[in-house]
């Protein structure tokens, strides 16, 4: 059998000449077009990810994703113990808007998803979370009552707390009926954090701040 490399030599006749199909077996015949679209193919099977961890003023992030785009943001230590590197090309857009967001002279990021097979409820929360505007919030009930499911509060509140784009896909901006913070993934300082970095002196004092600070 041909290396990989050997491919590129070879017309495509070669793959669906009846030769082929009397001399190969099934299965070295599908590995031979697989590995035709895989290095050849201007249409890959599918995108390589990639990933990279930025440093931030709430601590390392993790950034996921590829040419299609970002799919996934974490804060998570599991995912952040990683040395930085440099950034891969497909993910640098995101890292400077982010870089941006953080320094406060970005409010809204403007970066392809890759929301992979997620569920079609949950992208539509998502895409409304993404609505937002910074320094704004908005309730669970708002939410449901967009997209027109106004007795899936429960369910908005399980896609947001979902959300694998945090800050990108502002889920911190979604707050209760009654105006508290509820939950959130990476806990409520960090939430109450990003909203006040958003709206300072609304959502904690100073000296509160600066706890939370200690606490990153």
């Amino acid at each position: 059998m041909l290396r990989p490399a050997s491919y590129l030599l070879l017309p495509i006749s070669y793959f669906l000449s009846p030769i082929s199909l009397l001399t190969s077996n099934y299965k070295f015949l599908i590995l031979e077009l697989s590995l035709y679209f895989a290095f050849i193919s201007p249409y890959p099977l599918r995108s390589m990810i990639q990933h990279t961890i930025i440093s931030s003023p709430i601590g390392p992030i993790y950034i996921e994703g590829s040419e299609k785009g970002v799919s996934r943001i974490s804060f998570r230590p599991e995912d952040t113990h990683g040395e930085q590197s440099e950034i891969p090309a497909c993910l640098q857009d995101c890292a400077d808007q982010l870089a941006a967001y953080f320094a406060g002279t970005l409010k809204e990021f403007d970066l392809k998803f890759d929301f992979g097979d997620a569920p079609e409820f949950h992208i539509e929360v998502w895409k409304m979370v993404k609505l937002i505007p910074y320094g704004r919030t908005r309730t669970y009930t708002d939410i449901a009552d967009i997209i027109d499911h106004h007795n899936a509060v429960r369910a908005v509140g399980h896609a947001n707390g979902l959300n694998p784009l945090p800050i990108v896909i502002p889920c911190h901006r979604v707050i209760g009926k009654d105006g508290s913070l509820t939950g959130y993934v990476y806990g409520l300082e960090m939430k109450r954090w990003l909203l006040s970095h958003e709206s300072p002196g609304q959502y904690m004092k100073q000296s509160d701040l600066m706890s939370v600070l200690d606490h990153i």
